[in-house]
C-alpha cells in the first residue's frame, strides 16, 4: 500500500511540473487553458495509478525497476539511516506535509460554521435581480435566486450545488457603483454557468482522498486560484468593462495599509499574500487581451498528454 501511495506523490511531482514547464514554454495567459492543464495534473495520477495496476501489473517487478523504469522509489532501500532504508523513512514526512496542507484549508472552512441569516422583505432585491435577469442571457444560463443576507461586510456569493443562488449582503449595494454591482454579478454568474460549486466539492473530496500527497494539496489550492481568474475572465468578456470588475475586486476586498513594526506574525503573512493575490488579479484584468492565435492546439495538446500519460508510465 505504502507503495503505491510513494507512486501516486511521484507521479503527481512529475505531472505537476511537466505542466507547469509546458504552461511557461508556451506563454499560456488564457485561466481557462490554464485551469484545464492543471486539473489534468491533479487528476491524471489517481486515474493512472489504477488503470496501470489493471493492464500492466509488471511495472512493480523487479526487471521493471531495475531496467526500463525512469524512477523507483525502491532503489532508495539502497541508503539507509540509522540502519532504516529510506525509502521506509521519507514518505512520513511527505504524508505530513500534505495532511498539514489539507488541514490548513479544511479547518477553516469546518470552523465558517452556518451561512449568514437571511433578510427577506427587508431590503429591495430588485437592483441585482435585474442585472442578474440582464446578465443571464448573455452568460446563458437560467437566473439564479437572490437572497440577502445579514452580514456587516460587502457579500456576494455563489452557493448551492443543484440550484444555485447568490448571496447578497446589504453593505454591498452602498459599496458598488451600478457598473461595479454588473461585473461583480457577472463573476459570480460565470460560477454559476461552469457549475463551479460542484467542482469546487469534487476538487475538496479528492484532496481528502490524497490526504498524503503534498503535490495534490498545493495543486488544489491552484486550481482554486485559476477558477477565480476564470470567473474573471468571463466577467470582463460579458461586461466589456473590465477596469471596473477590479475597482470593484479593490472595492470588496481593500487594500488595508501596512502592518505595525514588528507584525510579522501568521495573520499579517496570510493578509499580505491575500493583497498579492488582490494585485494580481487587476494586473491580469487591466493587461491586454491575449492573441488566440498563439495559445497551443488541441493537436499540440493532445500530444503533450499522451507523452505526460507514457512518462509516468515509466515512475514506479
Amino acid at each position: 500500500m505504502a507503495e503505491h501511495l510513494n507512486e501516486v506523490v511521484l507521479q503527481s511531482l512529475l505531472a505537476a511540473l511537466v505542466v507547469e514547464a509546458l504552461l511557461r514554454l508556451w506563454e499560456v495567459g488564457s485561466p481557462h487553458l490554464r485551469l484545464a492543464c492543471r486539473s489534468f495534473a491533479f487528476v491524471a495520477p489517481l486515474v493512472l495509478l489504477p488503470l496501470f495496476e489493471l493492464l500492466a501489473p509488471f511495472r512493480h517487478a523487479d526487471w521493471f525497476a531495475d531496467g526500463p523504469a525512469l524512477i523507483a522509489t525502491r532503489h532508495l532501500a539502497a541508503f539507509s539511516v540509522g540502519g532504516i532504508g529510506v525509502d521506509r523513512l521519507w514518505p512520513w514526512p511527505v504524508w505530513a506535509l500534505g495532511v498539514l496542507l489539507l488541514s490548513r484549508d479544511l479547518g477553516p472552512l469546518l470552523a465558517r460554521g452556518s451561512r449568514p441569516r437571511g433578510l427577506a422583505g427587508e431590503v429591495d432585491t430588485s437592483r441585482v435581480e435585474a442585472l442578474v435577469q440582464s446578465l443571464a442571457v448573455t452568460a446563458g444560463v437560467k437566473p439564479p435566486r437572490v437572497t440577502v443576507v445579514d452580514a456587516p461586510g460587502p457579500v456576494l456569493l455563489c452557493v448551492g450545488v443543484w440550484r444555485p443562488r447568490l448571496l447578497v449582503s446589504a453593505r454591498l449595494f452602498a459599496l458598488l457603483d451600478e457598473g461595479e454591482l454588473r461585473a461583480a454579478v457577472a463573476h459570480e454568474l460565470s460560477h454559476v454557468r461552469r457549475h463551479d460549486v460542484l467542482a469546487s466539492w469534487v476538487m475538496l473530496g479528492l484532496r481528502v482522498v490524497q490526504a498524503f500527497n503534498p503535490v495534490a494539496q498545493v495543486l488544489g489550492r491552484s486550481l482554486a486560484w485559476e477558477t477565480e481568474l476564470r470567473a474573471d475572465a468571463d466577467a470582463a468578456r460579458w461586461t466589456g468593462r473590465p477596469a471596473t470588475l477590479a475597482s470593484a475586486l479593490l472595492k470588496v476586498f481593500g487594500t488595508p495599509g501596512p502592518p505595525a513594526l514588528g507584525a510579522l506574525g501568521l495573520t499579517a503573512r496570510l493578509q499580505r499574500a491575500r493583497v498579492f493575490g488582490l494585485e494580481a488579479r487587476c494586473r491580469l484584468l487591466l493587461a491586454p487581451p491575449e492573441d488566440p492565435s498563439l495559445a497551443p492546439g488541441p493537436g499540440l495538446l493532445a500530444a503533450a498528454a499522451l507523452g505526460l500519460v507514457t512518462l509516468l508510465f515509466f515512475v514506479t
